[in-house]
C-alpha cells in the first residue's frame, strides 16, 4: 500500500517556538514515513517558509538550499543579551540617539550579501557529530570555518 504523503514536498509555514527538526519530527509521526528531511535550518525564534520533503523527494533537498533566501527581522537597539539574541537575559541597556532612516537604510544595505553563520553563545551546535558544548568542555578546540 503506497503513502500518499510519499515523495512529496510539502511548504509549511514555521512559526515561532518549534526548530526545524521538531517539525521534521511531527511529519514522520503524522505521516508514518522514516525518510523525511527539510531543506534550511530555521531558528526556533524565526517564522518563516520551510521546505519538507518526503521519500524521493528528499533528493532535492540540496538544490533548493541553493535557492536564494530572504529575510526580514526587527531589532531591538540598545539592548545586549548574554546569548546575544533575543532568548538571552539581558545585561545591559543603553539610550539611543535619533538616526536618520538613510543612515539605518544605509547599515542595513551593508549586511546584504553572503555571511558565515556562527552559533551564538551559550547555544548549542554539531560539529562532525559532537556537540560543540560537550566538545569544549573535553578540551577540543574547532576550527573557525572560512566564508564561501
Amino acid at each position: 500500500m503506497t503513502n500518499r504523503f510519499d515523495n512529496r514536498v510539502f511548504v509549511i509555514d514555521k512559526a515561532v517556538g518549534p526548530s526545524s527538526f521538531d517539525i521534521v519530527a511531527r511529519v514522520r509521526r503524522v505521516t508514518g514515513l522514516r525518510r523525511v528531511g527539510h531543506a534550511g535550518t530555521l531558528d526556533p525564534l524565526a517564522r518563516g517558509v520551510l521546505l519538507v520533503c518526503t521519500g524521493l523527494a528528499t533528493r532535492a533537498v540540496e538544490h533548493f538550499m541553493d535557492l536564494e533566501k530572504e529575510y526580514r527581522f526587527d531589532i531591538h537597539l540598545g539592548v545586549e543579551t548574554a546569548t546575544l539574541d533575543a532568548e538571552g537575559p539581558v545585561l545591559r541597556e543603553t539610550a539611543v540617539p535619533d538616526i536618520a532612516m538613510e543612515k539605518l537604510r544605509a547599515v542595513a544595505a551593508s549586511f546584504v550579501g553572503d555571511y558565515l553563520l556562527r552559533f551564538t553563545r551559550g547555544k548549542g551546535g554539531r560539529i562532525e557529530g559532537m556537540l560543540m558544548s560537550s566538545g569544549r568542555s573535553r578540551g577540543v578546540r574547532f576550527e573557525r570555518a572560512q566564508p564561501r
